[in-house]
């Protein structure tokens, strides 16, 4: 409206010059009309534009939630580097390569120095692994990239204390969007995860990394989990050169923390 104001005083003006002047024909009239008008359209269209915008810009939040509906594969983060920890919590099926070995090697039925893969099997919600530097203060774990596939919602928490991010990827109809009851309700129901809902690339590195696995099977290592006695299984991993890379196609709800 303001804008409008702006302009409409001269306009007032000029028209009541032209409606006052004797010496304008009607023609010379109508001709000065319609430039005027097109003059004011050209003005205004400056100011407004009918339709959607797309904005591009940086935030500084804490906590954000979010359903993504844009086109599938999009790049959500950037590689973020040397991380403490990384885990992941959730239904998920993934393989680890690389040169296996454990201080306790007896809970294994094969010699684990023999193994250059395995699969990780987390069958329940609560199901976890974690990844974290075997020398403290030296890592070379990254998160290379996430990407967001079909319709996916998504909480992040950000804490600062501990310098801590969570990735919340919750079920499409779950009205929670607080990241640390991201797998409570879903704990309780017996239905199958949305696949495919986005997927990550982690940089392992080349230095040795602690695996800490809890409600996971393996069935390499004749390990089944139970879901009324998690057991947590710790294992030293040193990362393949050739295939130091791991790829995960995420499930909802997923907990990602970082």
């Amino acid at each position: 409206m303001r804008i409008i104001s702006i302009f409409w005083h001269p306009v007032k003006t000029i028209f009541r010059f032209i409606k006052n002047s004797r010496t304008w024909v009607t023609w010379d009239r109508g001709i000065v009309i319609i430039l005027l008008l097109g003059w004011l359209s050209i003005i205004l269209g400056g100011f407004i534009v009918i339709g959607s915008q797309n904005f591009e810009g940086n935030l500084t939040v804490k906590k954000v939630s979010f359903t993504y509906d844009g086109e599938p594969n999009r790049l959500f983060t950037q590689p973020i580097d040397n991380i403490q920890s990384l885990s992941i919590q959730g239904k998920q099926s993934l393989v680890i390569s690389g040169k296996f070995s454990s201080s306790d090697s007896q809970l294994f039925k094969q010699d684990l120095t023999k193994l250059k893969q395995i699969t990780l099997e987390l069958p329940y919600p609560n199901s976890y692994f974690s990844l974290t530097p075997a020398t403290l203060n030296k890592s070379e774990l990254s998160l290379e990239e996430i990407r967001l596939q079909s319709k996916p919602r998504v909480s992040i928490d950000y804490h600062p204390k501990n310098s801590q991010i969570t990735f919340c990827f919750p079920q499409p109809n779950s009205s929670s969007s607080d990241t640390s009851s991201c797998l409570d309700n879903y704990a309780k129901q017996t239905s199958q995860p949305t696949t495919g809902i986005a997927s990550l690339k982690v940089d392992l590195g080349q230095k040795p990394l602690e695996l800490l696995l809890s409600g996971v099977n393996i069935s390499k290592l004749g390990i089944k989990s139970n879901m009324d006695d998690f057991k947590e299984v710790k294992l030293l991993l040193q990362p393949d050169n050739l295939s130091n890379e791991l790829s995960l196609s995420v499930s909802s709800p997923t907990n990602l923390i970082i």
